[in-house]
């Protein structure tokens, strides 16, 4: 029958034969793969254009730094709103968070001005020091326990 995994929780204890490990780094040390990545920080926000401004449809990437996304969302009502994201840099190295966001969010107004914000979010993310994502059986786990991390968003 082999190993089994289990865990129990508030809600009660779960018992498997194969383990996914879906987070931002593998909290297990085995492959010391807190060592091969690196923390990003981005920031983004969502914003409701004035009466008779309209987002770009689709998606758009900045070829040039500070890197910076556009996209339209639609909601509800039938509208759409501006999401916009950029201005990353290293985890935990930026001496104010609100300095990325500040100018996330002007040059948002510089380029649609009265737009009004509806929320704004971070986010962090890993990549690998050698550029390439780490996935596949984690170390020890004797082929029961996989993973993936380091995609780099």
């Amino acid at each position: 029958m082999g190993q089994t995994y289990k865990s129990t929780s508030r809600k009660g204890e779960v018992t498997a034969r194969n383990v996914v490990l879906a987070t931002a780094t593998p909290m297990l040390n085995r492959g010391l793969y807190f060592a091969k990545l690196r923390p990003n920080r981005s920031y983004a926000a969502a914003l409701r254009l004035p009466e008779g401004m309209s987002p770009p449809p689709g998606m758009y990437l900045s070829a040039e730094p500070p890197t910076r996304s556009l996209r339209d969302y639609p909601v509800p009502d039938g509208g759409r709103l501006l999401l916009v994201g950029g201005f990353g840099h290293a985890g935990g190295r930026a001496p104010s968070t609100q300095v990325h966001v500040d100018e996330l969010l002007g040059w948002a107004q510089r380029y649609y001005p009265g737009a009004e914000v509806t929320h704004t979010w971070s986010a962090q993310d890993y990549q690998a020091t050698n550029l390439m994502p780490f996935f596949g059986r984690f170390p020890r786990g004797r082929g029961k326990i996989l993973f993936g991390t380091g995609y780099n968003k």
